[in-house]
């Protein structure tokens, strides 16, 4: 899919869940926007996926990451990119970071372990190392075999 049809999906979708387009419409314009094949149906899909803090700077903070029913303490200088996958094992996964043109920021290929938190860090730098300007951002998980999920939508404020 090139890039421009991608990013006019993604920015449609998000239109849509954000409840822009009304009432019972909603489901049949997301089949137009994102037909799915039978290779995409994947059971193992994330079932929680956010970031935070958000808003976020690019000041230096400390955060506390969820790890059962207690908090471990974490240094970060960005913002965290949580994904949770339901399931067991592990998994291959593309995080892709754009921002409001479409423009791809920044790529991340973690492996994601099932059925815990996994947090990524995201220091708010760009694939040439340069610190990103003030604005909105969105990050999009592709798992292989995965339903398309909604976009994360994150907030850099200097």
């Amino acid at each position: 899919m090139d890039r421009q049809v991608h990013v006019q999906r993604l920015l449609f979708e998000i239109e849509i869940n954000a409840g822009r387009v009304g009432g019972g419409g909603r489901d049949r314009l997301r089949r137009e926007v994102a037909p799915r094949s039978a290779g995409e149906h994947f059971i193992n899909m994330p079932a929680h996926q956010y970031n935070f803090p958000n808003p976020f700077n690019l000041i230096d903070k400390s955060v506390t990451l969820r790890a059962g029913t207690s908090g471990v303490a974490s240094n970060i200088r960005g913002t965290y990119i949580v994904i949770a996958p339901t399931g067991s094992g592990s998994e291959d996964i593309k995080l892709r970071i754009y921002n409001v043109a479409g423009d791809l920021v920044r790529e991340f290929k973690p492996t994601l372990t099932r059925g815990q938190y996994n947090y990524i860090e995201w220091d708010g730098r760009n694939t040439a190392g340069d610190d990103v300007a003030s604005g909105v951002y969105f990050a999009a998980v592709d798992a292989a075999g995965a339903p398309k999920r909604t976009p994360i939508k994150m907030v850099l404020v200097k």
